[in-house]
């Protein structure tokens, strides 16, 4: 399955939403169940990540169908976007400085710095332009 697919079954498929992704065409971005070793490991908060080549969810989250699995694949299509303008490095750079700086300087526990990293604020903004109601994926995530 394709992210697009997942917009256009949560009902989030809308011309202003994909503007806001541009470059980034939804269906070009498969979306794929972490496999379990990784599902393991992970920390039970984290419902989806994505990398420059696709969006990986739990199996759990993509079970969940509608408007919040749509959030959820909307906060990560923004993200694909940011790997695209940013690149490997940029993006991986930015983030993790972000994070490690809230963390280091400021003193903030996990949840706070990375509501700090502005790649995730940019994210979540967009999700709750269009999702007024929503914090974008929920505060149940990474």
């Amino acid at each position: 399955m394709n992210a697009g697919e997942l917009l256009v079954a949560s009902g989030l498929d809308r011309p202003e939403i994909r503007v806001r992704l541009q470059p980034v065409w939804p269906e070009s971005i498969p979306v794929k169940v972490f496999p379990h070793w990784v599902d393991i490991l992970l920390p039970t908060w984290i419902e989806a990540m994505t990398t420059p080549s696709a969006i990986w969810v739990r199996a759990r989250s993509l079970a969940l169908g509608g408007k919040r699995l749509g959030r959820l694949i909307l906060h990560e299509l923004v993200h694909a976007r940011q790997w695209r303008e940013h690149g490997v490095i940029g993006f991986l750079r930015h983030y993790l400085s972000d994070y490690l700086r809230a963390r280091i300087r400021g003193r903030q526990k996990h949840r706070a710095a990375y509501r700090s990293i502005s790649l995730e604020a940019e994210a979540y903004g967009i999700c709750a332009s269009f999702l007024p109601d929503s914090r974008g994926r929920g505060d149940t995530t990474g």
